[in-house]
């Protein structure tokens, strides 16, 4: 396993391989966002330089990667507090040793005088997030409440989580249903009535919804009881990569077919048999 030391620099400096370019990654990437800053979008903006590097680590170190360098140097930007934070998360997760360098003392070989900055996979859902951090910024605002999503902080695999705000009179999402993703709901807080299917069953704080994915079936939860509630969102997709799957939306009507190499809306009407 290798030490992780990350260098923010506003132009390129020699560093020793291995080497990862985080600093060219965020044109490629986030080419409307500003060298150093988060994208705005909440926490799915943030996933695809995520992904790059943590596929890029992937190749180059890991606690059972044997013959690995002794460092591997990440190249970034001058980063604000949230992104450096977001970057950190994610190295810690490939190192137990994760160090800031200044500009001026890098490339080094003694690490003694600096602090190992590796962060935990934690994260409070109950915690109010403090301004400018990455539970901040991973927040997505719409009219019925708020998604604030917990990847890639907490790392990038086969889950997606978020934590849902759902506001009075409002529900969480549309029914629906997924083909190859399983999906779970923890509701956090407040009182509401789950829609599954065709049934209505009120659900509270500590209630825990399975929707794995296999049968279709559909669900929905719906803030009927003049409060908001809080939800855990988790959803498991069978590969991190090349994800796929049909959604369907029966109160519109709808089927979308979502994932790499396709995204189309068409009607229900397109699964019926043909004659």
């Amino acid at each position: 396993m290798s030490r992780i030391a990350m260098v923010e620099a506003a132009s390129p400096i020699d560093l020793p391989s291995p080497l990862i370019r985080a600093d060219l990654a965020w044109a490629l990437f986030w080419p409307e966002t500003p060298a150093g800053s988060l994208p705005k979008g909440g926490g799915h903006a943030f996933m695809p330089l995520s992904r790059w590097l943590w596929e890029s680590l992937g190749r180059v170190t890991g606690f059972l990667r044997t013959g690995s360098a002794e460092t591997v140097w990440v190249l970034a930007p001058p980063c604000e507090p949230s992104a450096r934070e977001l970057l950190t998360r994610l190295l810690s997760f490939w190192s137990a040793e994760v160090y800031w360098v200044p500009e001026g003392d890098a490339p080094c070989t003694d690490f003694s005088g600096y602090e190992n900055r590796w962060l935990p996979p934690v994260q409070d859902v109950y915690a109010k997030p403090e301004e400018g951090s990455v539970w901040d910024k991973a927040a997505e605002k719409s009219g019925q409440g708020e998604d604030r999503y917990l990847m890639p902080a907490l790392g990038v695999g086969r889950v997606d989580m978020k934590v849902q705000v759902v506001n009075p009179g409002t529900a969480s999402v549309e029914l629906h249903s997924h083909s190859t993703l399983d999906e779970y709901y923890l509701v956090l807080s407040g009182r509401g009535t789950l829609r599954m299917a065709s049934h209505r069953i009120p659900v509270g704080p500590g209630s825990l919804i399975a929707k794995p994915s296999g049968p279709d079936l559909t669900s929905q939860i719906l803030a009927d009881q003049n409060e908001p509630v809080v939800v855990l969102d988790i959803e498991a997709f069978t590969s991190p990569t090349g994800r796929k799957d049909v959604c369907v939306c029966p109160d519109e009507n709808l089927m979308i077919l979502q994932g790499a190499g396709w995204w189309s809306t068409v009607p229900l009407t397109n699964m019926e048999p043909i004659e």
